[in-house]
């Protein structure tokens, strides 16, 4: 396995906003860097990278970790995978020790080499059939007469599946790969009588990538006359890989690579639904282009392009009634991520992959460039549907509203029921009440998150924002631990979590004397709860944001309202006997009880930070009200504070 130290050199070495920003949005933030959060949708940026403490957290989800763990969840590698790619970016090389580490890490490791190499090997297989093997020749062809020249097929990693039953099959497994790993690929099918034959056969293969550039899946284009007839029914045009451990179809994209830096640039993207769609868009000088592999787009593609900082959706679909169909479905699922949606169509009902052979570029970017928005396409259909009678007119309003009730933005929701009541001639309360009615019905399916796995989590740990300012001190100012550990202030703490945070960061700077600076992993890593992880990230940040700048005079106001929230826990029982004597009519027993409050209080020696007229009035917790008087959630940008259990 691979070495701690070494693991831990290289997170030194690695810029964390550097590897995050090539998936993120990220702006500078004061001393982080902010953007909109990869793992949940989101409208108000809430994911903070560090490079500093190179940590990032989001404090809406709660998510966090390393450059390491944000690989591993962004791209779905394994611990030694993201330690490899870090590895390659800064120039080290990966040294291994033998016989630590878990057995199963390793047998993990092995296999996703194996699949990986596979699919690798399947790749350049199929290239090598396109463009040398004598087998290829319809294939070469076939991509002649479409217009697409050598140089793109190679841009886009194009190849050719022969007209046999096993030749790929029979390749990889004299190269040691095992039926089942091919199988588990999708490269190969098994036999009802036993044994395997592959999956593509007379086939153009369009590999699939990820963001990386490394092959995860294939997408086959049946060639003309080619096609093999079964159950008296035609071959299916085109056929990809099923989904497998390294490949999830709702995910992914065709052309992914190849497009994201146009993206990136451009801020938009066009979506096209066929592979000589991508291709011809692509080479007719719109190469932030997309096609979504034969399937309804899906909020984690949507995911997909607000990361990438895609701003405007462009559908370029075909005219025909199924491409109709598709843009009126993704419509919704790319509104509903609060991203433009415009809808391009070209001339006389053509495919964008028919412009590419005669490189018809003009007749694409007056399409492109004049394209309308959605809204305002699905309007002059269903103006144009809808006819002169009332029937008709009622039914293309409450189609429209659907499509209307999705947008998120509540002035441009307004707008457009406007624009729908007067283009249909009935009156605005009355589209206004279809677009309700549609927005009740498409909640539970549209405005939500599409699974838990994209749910923010609920926040578990709770803690006094004087609790949570006295950590963010320490923090901050690191020589405070050993004034934290003198006062023993974590012993009035009501979290326990924090409490635990606290007291770790004291041992770390007191066996360690680690005044000079903690790394966070040496914090996180004894933390076990996850939740007391997460809420031990957003300190860091919140403290690394903050700086060593008037720490102590933080620290030291922070302390106080620990203390004086301490000792009205300890006096809060005499409230309620001094209700009970006056209830009594026991006068002198509730005077006797009020003189024993307020000493109790006198000797706190805090009372003033509150309620007294001196510079620290209403500071003792850094910030407006009254610190102690309830309990925080910090979530959200910035580490906003919602006050809860406030009396």
């Amino acid at each position: 396995m691979i070495p701690a130290g070494f693991v831990r050199d290289l997170r030194d070495r690695t810029d964390i906003v550097e590897v995050v920003g090539a998936h993120v949005q990220l702006k500078r933030a004061g001393r982080s860097y902010i953007g909109l959060c990869p793992f949940h949708q989101e409208k108000t940026p809430s994911f903070n990278v560090n490079r500093e403490r190179q940590i990032y957290h989001c404090f809406g989800c709660q998510r966090g970790g390393d450059a390491i763990s944000f690989l591993m969840e962004m791209e779905g590698l394994s611990f030694s995978e993201a330690v490899r790619d870090l590895a390659a970016r800064v120039g080290l090389e990966v040294p291994e020790e033998f016989g630590r580490g878990r057995r199963s890490d390793a047998e993990s490791d092995q296999r996703r080499e194996r699949w990986r190499r596979a699919l690798d090997e399947a790749q350049a297989f199929f290239r090598r059939m396109l463009f040398e093997d004598p087998a290829g020749a319809p294939a070469r062809a076939y991509l002649a007469d479409r217009g697409v020249s050598r140089e793109l097929a190679e841009r886009f990693g194009l190849g050719y599946a022969p007209q046999a039953w096993d030749r790929l099959a029979g390749a990889l497994q004299s190269k040691r790969h095992s039926p089942q790993d091919l199988e588990t690929m999708g490269l190969v099918v098994p036999r009802s009588g036993g044994g395997h034959y592959d999956r593509f056969r007379a086939r153009l293969v369009f590999p699939v990538l990820d963001l990386r550039g490394q092959v995860i899946a294939f997408s086959g284009r049946v060639l003309p006359g080619m096609e093999e007839q079964k159950d008296g029914g035609e071959a299916a045009k085109y056929i990809n890989s099923p989904e497998t451990p390294l490949y999830r179809k709702g995910r992914s994209f065709l052309g992914l690579p190849q497009a994201r830096q146009e993206i990136r640039v451009r801020r938009s993207v066009v979506l096209v639904e066929g592979n000589f769609d991508l291709l011809a868009v692509h080479e007719l000088g719109h190469p932030n282009v997309l096609a979504p592999l034969g399937t309804a787009l899906t909020p984690e593609q949507v995911t997909v392009l607000s990361r990438l900082g895609v701003e405007t959706v462009v559908l370029l679909l075909d005219a025909d009634a199924a491409g109709r169909n598709a843009a009126r479905k993704d419509f919704p699922v790319v509104s509903a991520a609060g991203l433009a949606v415009r809808w391009a169509r070209l001339p006389e009902g053509r495919d964008p992959g028919a412009l590419l052979p005669l490189a018809e570029r003009e007749v694409l970017d007056q399409a492109l460039s004049a394209a309308p928005t959605f809204l305002e396409a699905a309007l002059r259909e269903a103006v144009l549907a809808a006819g002169e009678t009332p029937e008709g007119r009622a039914a293309a309003a409450r189609e429209l509203a659907g499509f209307i009730a999705v947008v998120p933005d509540a002035a441009e929701r307004d707008a457009q029921t406007f624009r729908a009541a007067a283009a249909f001639g009935i009156a605005r309360h009355v589209m206004h009440r279809e677009v309700e009615a549609a927005a009740r019905a498409a909640r539970p399916a549209v405005g939500e998150p599409a699974s838990a796995e994209e749910r923010p989590a609920a926040v578990v740990v709770e803690a006094s924002e004087a609790e949570a300012l006295v950590v963010q001190a320490v923090l901050a100012h690191l020589p405070l631990a050993r004034t934290a550990a003198a006062d023993r202030v974590e012993e009035l703490f009501v979290s326990e979590a924090v409490r635990r945070v606290l007291q770790r960061i004291e041992a770390l700077v007191l066996e360690g004397g680690g005044e000079a600076g903690i790394v966070a992993e040496d914090l996180l890593d004894a933390l076990t709860e996850p939740a007391t992880r997460a809420w031990a990230r957003g300190a860091i940040l919140r403290a690394a944001e903050q700086g060593p700048e008037g720490a102590e005079e933080r620290y030291r106001q922070a302390v106080d309202a620990v203390r004086l929230a301490a000792e009205k826990r300890k006096t809060a029982p005499l409230g309620s006997q001094i209700r009970q004597a006056e209830a009594l009519g026991d006068s002198s027993e509730a005077v006797h009880l009020l003189e024993r409050k307020r000493q109790a209080l006198k000797a706190g020696g805090v009372k003033k930070i509150i309620y007294g007229s001196g510079p620290r009035q209403r500071r003792a917790a850094g910030g407006p009200g009254r610190a102690g008087r309830g309990k925080t959630r910090f979530a959200g940008r910035g580490g906003r504070r919602e006050t809860v259990n406030r009396r």
